[in-house]
């Protein structure tokens, strides 16, 4: 009977020595070191956009085929703001970056959506001496006094094929505006 209750007693010591390997195994198993960058751009709050530049129409009312003769021919100029107010008083600039379709003929041009042909839409600062076509931006700095700024533009059509086919003329510019 001692012989019996030995044999047990070492039986059982095994299975203990079996499982404190197996734990100690998972105790030294280790994962290497991860590093999470997690990084972000703090702004100021935007400027507010005045309500007559939200959705804003440049009427050209009716042009005349024959007052376009040649390719590059264009038509009077129509002048038009966009303006923006409430501008923090950490924001010194505004960026307004010009996107739209482009036309086939004049990439620096925005096409026509009517049903009209041979006119596209140009656009210009003011004074003319730069013109906006999509994809190209505009920077204007924040009148410190009273924290607006206006973007002073100008538009018109210009002829860009040989033939102007009557219709309507309708083209859309998306002005994106960021902050500095």
């Amino acid at each position: 009977m001692k012989i019996n209750s030995i044999l047990k007693r070492k039986h059982l010591f095994s299975i203990g020595v079996i499982f404190s390997i197996t734990l100690s195994h998972c105790t030294v198993v280790k994962a290497d070191p991860v590093t999470v960058n997690i990084t972000g751009r703090i702004i100021a709050s935007a400027c507010t956009v005045d309500s007559g530049t939200i959705n804003q129409t440049v009427d050209f009312e009716r042009v005349i085929a024959s007052d376009f003769p040649s390719i590059g021919s264009a038509g009077s100029w129509k002048d038009f703001s966009l303006s923006l107010s409430s501008c923090p008083a950490s924001t010194t600039k505004v960026e307004g970056t010009f996107s739209g379709n482009s036309d086939d003929n004049d990439q620096t041009k925005y096409a026509n959506s009517g049903t009209g042909t041979g006119l596209a839409l140009q656009v210009s600062s003011r004074d003319h001496q730069e013109d906006f076509g999509p994809n190209s931006t505009m920077t204007e700095s924040v009148n410190s006094s009273n924290q607006t700024v206006v973007f002073p533009l100008s538009a018109r059509l210009v002829k860009v094929t040989d033939q102007i086919g009557s219709g309507t003329f309708r083209s859309e510019v998306l002005v994106t505006f960021s902050y500095q």
